[in-house]
């Protein structure tokens, strides 16, 4: 590996930050696997920067891609299964919801980057919230990998030991923990109207600037004076 990596010089990271990227954006791709492979390859800290960098870089394209191609495009990537659950998603613009999704492991994380990319949450909280909610689980891959190489079998035979038990009780419950925000945001979202299987918001509503485009994405230089911001204009108290 060392040989390799001293064969393609200063290209071996870029390379390697490349493929991260492509892992999220082409979600067949296994990012656990080139977590580790970053460790492995880099060292702990370098393989960690490495892939923070990569997904960083693949995350905001694909939030980019679901912004730019809109909802329908975003409902072929996730299927329908995923969209059915996740839908909620795409009202959201809240950090910390953000933050839960891209934390609680087993969760379909490249596909969470196209969903809020429909919603309105604006580029910068993404990059930020997404890039910060990533490097736990980053950082794990790439201790593991860099344990592994270094033959440290007793070191990783712990880590992986305490990150099970981290780990394991959250997949578990991760059913549960991921309609919590769902059900947290239903007050705000009551009375709205319903379409093309997911619920479209006002601007007003959500207190951001924009609204829904006809395919049912998100809209962000969208003004006032639609027929969202009018039912949201003269909606009773509470509402």
């Amino acid at each position: 590996m060392h040989q390799i990596l001293q064969r393609w010089g200063v290209f071996a990271p870029l390379a390697f930050i490349g493929i991260q990227a492509l892992q999220v954006v082409i979600a067949p791709i296994p990012g656990d696997v080139t977590g580790v492979l970053g460790g492995f390859a880099f060292g702990q800290w370098l393989g960690f920067v490495y892939s923070t960098v990569g997904l960083t870089i693949g995350s905001l394209i694909a939030f980019w891609l679901g912004r730019w191609l809109g909802a329908p495009f975003v409902r072929r990537v996730t299927g329908p299964e995923i969209w059915e659950h996740l839908n909620f998603v795409v009202e959201a613009e809240g950090a910390i919801l953000c933050f839960i999704l891209f934390l609680v492991p087993g969760l379909p994380k490249d596909t969470l980057c196209y969903l809020f990319g429909v919603s309105p949450m604006p580029f910068w909280v993404f990059a930020v919230i997404s890039t910060f909610a990533r490097m736990p689980g980053t950082w794990v891959l790439s201790a593991g990998g860099a344990k592994a190489a270094a033959a440290q079998y007793t070191q990783l035979l712990l880590l992986i030991g305490v990150v099970a038990a981290l780990v394991v009780p959250l997949y578990y419950y991760r059913a549960r923990i991921v309609p919590a925000p769902q059900a947290f945001m239903k007050p705000a979202l009551s009375g709205l109207a319903q379409g093309d299987g997911h619920i479209l918001c006002g601007p007003r509503v959500l207190g951001v600037t924009g609204g829904r485009c006809h395919d049912g994405s998100w809209c962000p230089k969208k003004n006032a004076g639609t027929e969202d911001d009018e039912r949201a204009d003269h909606a009773p108290p509470g509402e």
